[in-house]
């Protein structure tokens, strides 16, 4: 009996050596870690999200959450109290994804189609007109914000 306990108690310590070791064998891998990565840069962008979210639920803003939640972000870059690696992985990827996310904007469009049928040229007007301001605002920007090299 003793040693049929000895033997079990062996096998037990056996594989939970095994089991912890692949667990840490796991936790070390590449492919893991990255993941976290990347899973935690998400929970940053959608902190800022929820936060904006919930100004915007207590304020009683008229203005998107997820506006405000990108002016907290873009201000916290800029302060330097988040530094750019620690969303650009992330960041990158939603960019690189970014036409998805219009899908569902573009199938809710197809339930006010008799509206955008009747009103149609002030709004191809209205979208002309703000492309043509983001654009030179944009350039703007980006000519003041660049270093001269002359």
């Amino acid at each position: 009996m003793f040693i049929c306990a000895t033997s079990l108690l062996n096998r037990i310590r056996f594989t939970l050596f095994k089991f912890f070791n692949c667990a840490k064998c796991l936790l070390l891998q590449p492919h893991f870690l990255q993941l976290m990565k990347q899973i935690i840069q998400l929970s940053v962008i959608l902190l800022f999200w929820v936060t904006g979210e919930g100004i915007v639920k207590l304020a009683g803003l008229t203005i998107p959450g997820s506006i405000i939640g990108m002016l907290l972000l873009v201000v916290s870059l800029k302060i330097k109290l988040i530094k750019p690696k620690q969303v650009e992985e992330t960041a990158h990827f939603l960019i690189d994804n970014m036409a998805l996310f219009f899908i569902p904007a573009g199938v809710g469009l197809m339930c006010y189609f008799d509206i955008i049928q009747q009103d149609w040229l002030p709004i191809v007007i209205s979208i002309a007109i703000s492309t043509i301001l983001v654009m030179a605002v944009i350039g703007i920007l980006s000519n003041t914000n660049k270093p001269d090299h002359e």
